[in-house]
């Protein structure tokens, strides 16, 4: 749940495992790493234009080919390019760096509390 224009909103994380947020941002970091690869989308929020995708797996599980760079135990994609994880967590950072809290850490508040939050 979040609070805009003076009325709470719900946002459904979907298949995302874990979200992410910089708050007052505007920019939210899904994460699902149950399956293979790993994926994280950096979208504009609550709009959920996406700003930037990222996925790492084990050498050769995206096309059989390893992409690794100097063989790291890693191969990263970003934006569907093949890239170094420096490469890869210079762009997520451009996009996504501050302070970021962690849904699932969070204190949880039901609507109810929310709203009495708000009012009073």
């Amino acid at each position: 749940l979040y609070y805009k224009d003076g009325a709470v909103e719900g946002y459904d994380i979907a298949w995302s495992d874990s979200l992410e947020y910089i708050p007052r941002s505007g920019r939210i970091c899904l994460y699902h790493g149950q399956h293979i690869p790993a994926r994280e989308s950096i979208l504009s929020f609550p709009e959920q234009e996406i700003l930037g995708n990222g996925a790492y797996a084990e050498p050769g599980w995206f096309d059989d080919t390893d992409h690794s760079v100097d063989g790291a135990e890693m191969e990263y994609m970003w934006n569907d390019e093949f890239v170094s994880e420096k490469v890869y967590n210079d762009h997520k950072n451009e996009l996504f760096n501050g302070d970021i809290h962690r849904a699932y850490e969070e204190e949880r508040f039901t609507y109810d509390d929310i709203m009495s939050m708000i009012t009073g």
